[in-house]
């Protein structure tokens, strides 16, 4: 496996993971305002 293909699938597995951790703390922030109000 050649440099750039570790180093592009390391990006993308970071912009996956940071992706879903926005999915994540968004619905968190979701139901905590529903629970609220």
């Amino acid at each position: 496996m050649s440099i750039k293909v570790a180093m592009a699938s390391v990006v993308l597995v970071t912009l996956y993971y940071n992706f879903l951790y926005g999915l994540a703390a968004e619905n968190f922030c979701l139901a905590n305002l529903q629970f609220n109000t």
